[in-house]
């Protein structure tokens, strides 16, 4: 605020603040000279910032989305900052999207990209004013210069980013809350972020809503990784492995990984390992990756309601079931259900896509509650609890064993509209 003041007041400006040009620097974060260039009306040379990760090799699919994306940050758009949000479920590869996403948009953001990792599934988040400090420090502002208050820092940041063309990529988002200090207030400016929720409040031109990989893309991704031929020689095995994983590229990432440091092993081998879901996660794991780490952070930062979504409908030991019955399971309502399936990205896809009703399904593949119980068995102990209004089976036959009660529940639950 005092640097945009002074550039637009020039020497009377800061005659008026009673600030000498050091004194004015120093407040600022920035040197005294480029205080004398603004003064005398030229724009002082731009700090350069280069925080992105390094590009990934393997990046695979994804080509829809990254049109979108690209379209939604490259394109200005009026005055305010493009914004894309990323969302999806744990292991989908949200990461994995956004930073070859950034590197494409280089051209268009060259000078300034600024990176930070708000922890969102972490019992820790990064704190909002936490991550402007670092920025600031990045973009030139001397820590000593830097405000206490959240809200000073907010607009420092803001100002700095004035006269900058820069793309600004926050992963791994909590809620909207978290992100809403880190915007940028210039039209140049462009914001990607990656949630497991769709953080529709932000007003984003773009939410995209990632899907698991196809099967031939998941394949194409394990070749990447271990080699194409190695792949191509054992086709049916890579599917399979492909399908074991459930299309997540974090669980074909550490299958590739596993595969990539044992070149003696076949495909076949580890599509046998991967068939026993008892021991599934415990072998999707390899240095630091691991899925279950991953949905047990995930499992932990969403609410009971949440839980009870996701927990109770892996009691039928299928690989969907439609969002009305999740809904009487979960005991609340279809609208409800939709709510909190789409906006703690629980369903099949965060967002759907076009032609897929967004009350789909909810999926369970390769996932376990906290502490490895096997998800039927902690669904069915979760349901035994709640009692016959919840229960599965018998409870949805009616007493004539003809679906009464499930038809019963799907008028109850579900829109006239839906079909599953």
């Amino acid at each position: 605020m005092i640097v945009d003041h002074a550039a637009r007041g020039g020497f009377a400006a800061r005659v008026r603040l009673r600030l000498t040009q050091e004194e004015l620097a120093e407040r600022a974060g920035v040197s005294s000279r480029s205080i004398g260039e603004m003064e005398r009306g030229r724009s002082p040379r731009t700090r350069t910032v280069e925080q992105l990760p390094a590009d990934t090799a393997d990046f695979t699919g994804r080509e829809q989305e990254v049109a979108t994306a690209v379209r939604a940050l490259a394109e200005k758009s009026g005055t305010a900052p493009g914004i894309c949000v990323v969302a999806g479920a744990p292991g989908i590869g949200k990461t994995v999207f956004a930073v070859p996403l950034a590197h494409r948009l280089l051209p268009r953001f060259p000078v300034c990209q600024l990176f930070a990792n708000l922890r969102g599934a972490d019992t820790t988040p990064a704190e909002p004013a936490e991550v402007l400090a670092g920025f600031l420090r990045a973009l030139g502002v001397d820590g000593r210069a830097i405000p206490e208050d959240l809200d000073e820092r907010a607009a420092l940041y803001r100002s700095l980013m004035t006269r900058r063309e820069a793309l600004v990529v926050l992963d791994n988002a909590s809620n909207e809350d978290q992100v809403r200090p880190l915007l940028p207030g210039s039209a140049g400016c462009a914001v990607l972020v990656t949630s497991r929720r769709r953080l529709t409040g932000l007003g984003a031109q773009a939410v995209i809503g990632l899907r698991p990989l196809t099967g031939e893309e998941s394949a194409e991704l394990l070749g990447r990784i271990v080699g194409a031929e190695r792949v191509s020689d054992d086709a049916e095995s890579a599917q399979e492995v492909a399908r074991l994983c459930g299309g997540l590229p974090l669980a074909l990432r550490i299958a590739g990984a596993r595969l990539a440091a044992l070149p003696h092993r076949g495909l076949d081998e580890l599509a046998r390992r991967l068939a026993d879901e008892h021991r599934r996660l415990d072998l999707l794991s390899y240095s630091d990756l691991t899925v279950r780490a991953s949905f047990d952070l995930s499992h932990r930062a969403l609410s009971e309601r949440e839980r009870r979504l996701l927990r109770r409908p892996a009691a039928l030991d299928v690989p969907d079931v439609p969002l009305w019955l999740a809904a009487a399971m979960g005991e609340t309502d279809h609208a409800e259900a939709e709510e909190l399936a789409g906006g703690a990205a629980l369903g099949r896809q965060a967002g759907g896509g076009a032609g897929r009703h967004p009350a789909r399904g909810v999926e369970h593949d390769l996932r376990r509650p906290p502490g490895g119980r096997h998800p039927v068995r902690a669904g069915r102990a979760d349901l035994h609890g709640a009692g016959r209004r919840a229960r599965p089976g018998r409870a949805l036959e009616g007493p004539r064993g003809d679906g009464s009660a499930a038809r019963r529940l799907r008028q109850r639950h579900a829109p006239a509209a839906v079909e599953s």
